[in-house]
C-alpha cells in the first residue's frame, strides 16, 4: 500500500517520522507487520523532552515579547502561506541550529492531526488566537483590517507601532 506525506508511528518509548521527501513503499502484512521498502524513517527516543528542548532553542534566538511569532514569520513560513511542510520545518530547524535528533519528534508533537504540515495554530496558539481576534475587531470597527491598520497609523508613517497603538486605545 503505497503512503504519500508525513508518516507518524508512535509508541511510550518512542516515535518515528518520515524524514525525506520521498513517497515511501510501505506493505502491511497479514499480522499487522509494517515493511518499509523506500523512504527514511529517524527514530526519537524519549529520554529528554524534545519539545521542551526546541522551544527553549527558539525562544533563546527570537528572545522576549513577541519572540515565536517573529519566528515564525522570518524563519519558519517567511513567505507568509500560513503553513510549513515538514522540509520547510526541517529546513527552518537549520537555519536555527535545531539539533537534527529532536526535530522528528517536535514535529509530530506539533502536526499531532497528521495533517502533514503545521499553522501558527500549532505553532503559537496564544499568537494565533490574538490575531484572530484582531482580525475580526479591524473588520468589524473599519470594514477592512487595511482600514484599520490606516486609522492605526497615527503618526503616517505606513508602520503601525506600540506607541501608535496605544494611542488609538486611549
Amino acid at each position: 500500500v503505497p503512503y504519500k506525506g508525513v508518516i507518524h508511528a508512535t509508541s511510550p518509548m518512542c516515535s518515528f517520522v518520515l524524514t525525506d521527501d520521498k513517497d515511501p513503499e510501505v506493505e502491511v502484512d497479514p499480522m499487522r507487520n509494517v515493511k518499509i521498502r523506500h523512504g527514511t524513517f529517524t527514530r526519537v527516543d524519549s529520554g529528554q523532552d524534545p519539545v521542551v528542548l526546541f522551544w527553549r532553542m527558539v525562544d533563546d534566538r527570537f528572545p522576549g515579547r513577541g519572540g515565536r511569532w517573529k519566528a515564525w514569520r522570518s524563519v519558519f513560513d517567511p513567505v507568509g502561506c500560513n503553513y510549513v511542510l515538514y522540509r520547510e520545518f526541517y529546513d527552518a530547524c537549520n537555519k536555527l541550529y535545531i539539533k537534527k535528533e529532536i526535530r522528528p519528534k517536535v514535529w509530530v508533537h506539533l502536526d499531532s492531526a497528521i495533517r502533514g504540515y503545521i499553522t501558527l495554530a500549532q505553532f503559537d496558539p496564544k499568537v494565533d488566537h490574538v490575531l484572530g481576534e484582531f482580525k475580526i475587531w479591524a473588520e468589524e470597527t473599519h470594514g477592512a483590517v487595511e482600514k484599520a491598520f490606516d486609522a492605526l497609523d497615527i503618526s503616517k508613517t505606513a508602520f503601525v507601532t506600540e506607541r501608535d497603538l496605544q494611542a488609538a486605545g486611549q
